[in-house]
């Protein structure tokens, strides 16, 4: 095969909308550790398998964008439950997805990257990047890393059975040293601290802006198949798959049972599992009643916007005095004074 044939010669991304609207209905019955949690089932997914999971991320647009379920399509998730299926000619079966901006990163299990234009209705597909798959493992998960992350800030950081950097701009990947042999799942936490689940050694394993690479949490008996930090507290949720456990880890390492009796898929496919953008919610891919549905659960202390300074004359005032505003998005957070 092929694998680096131009995407643009595989069509168009073609929108078909899935009568899939089941927002407010029941997930499994979840066991929490502590009050204040619930869950709820957003979507099922229509012609997945439910026993393979692919990535969750939540774009700039409020929705949820889902890979996985043995298809070559993505779909894109309104917090409503409404699905479209994003029909992307894929030549392979989709596992991770990652959003910058209004660009989406689909990763797929023979090792390629594709990216397309979620803000055009019907854009070319765009090629990215091929990476060799390890293990026969494709490319299962993306985080975007921030600013000061060594030399590769803003740039796409892929699990493919090892780890690596990806440049949007160039599709040159470097490879991250790391001695396992199968990453399903990472994350950036607002450390700026890259979390990586080792799912073979069940533990979780951290990457500085330094490169340095160190054993973060060790989690025995347990299948580190999915990661989500949380952007406000910096605590790092891990699906364990093999126990349909969710596992919660302290900024500190300390870690703790947060949820059990969850319907992961129990294999080497990542379990999609990402917060959304304000962290007040944690979605998740689950295959209750073996159907591939995406949850939620609510109950986390969201992170408010952030302050916006915008400087405000007003006219007459002695000196020459201004009011600078600080915006946020719901509304004014704070107002000071200066003189010009």
């Amino acid at each position: 095969m092929d694998v680096m044939k131009s995407a643009t010669a595989r069509g168009f991304l073609a929108l078909s909308a899935a009568a899939c609207m089941i927002a407010g209905a029941p997930a499994l019955a979840i066991n929490f550790n502590q009050p204040g949690y619930t869950q709820n089932t957003v979507a099922t997914i229509p012609g997945a398998d439910p026993n393979s999971f692919g990535g969750v991320v939540m774009g700039p647009d409020g929705n949820l964008y889902v890979g996985g379920g043995f298809r070559t399509d993505a779909f894109r998730v309104t917090p409503a439950g409404a699905v479209t299926t994003l029909t992307l000619g894929a030549t392979a079966n989709i596992l991770g997805v990652g959003v910058v901006g209004n660009t989406l990163y689909v990763g797929q299990d023979n090792g390629r990257i594709d990216t397309f234009d979620i803000s055009l209705p019907a854009p070319p597909a765009t090629f990215l990047a091929t990476i060799a798959a390890v293990n026969g493992n494709g490319n299962a998960d993306f985080a975007v890393a921030p600013p000061g992350f060594g030399a590769f800030g803003g740039q796409l950081i892929a699990s493919n059975g090892g780890v690596y950097v990806v440049n949007p701009a160039t599709g040159a990947k470097t490879d991250i040293a790391l001695s396992g042999t199968h990453y399903s799942s990472l994350g950036f936490g607002p450390n700026g601290v890259l979390y990586v689940a080792d799912y073979d050694n069940a533990r979780v394993i951290t990457v500085t802006a330094a490169g340095t690479t160190s054993v973060f949490a060790d989690l025995p008996g347990t299948s580190p198949d999915g990661i989500a930090v949380h952007p406000g507290t910096g605590d790092i949720y891990v699906a364990d798959s093999g126990g349909d456990q969710i596992l919660r880890i302290t900024p500190a390492g300390v870690s703790s049972t947060f949820a059990t009796n969850l319907g992961f898929d129990g294999g080497y496919y990542p379990a999609g599992f990402a917060f959304s953008t304000s962290g007040d919610i944690l979605y998740y891919l689950t295959k209750e009643n073996n159907l591939f549905q995406l949850a939620a659960i609510q109950g986390f202390a969201g992170v408010a916007p952030p302050a916006v300074a915008v400087a405000v004359p007003v006219f007459g005032a002695p000196g020459g005095l201004i009011l600078t505003l600080l915006l946020a998005v719901a509304g004014v957070t704070g107002i000071r004074r200066v003189r010009s």
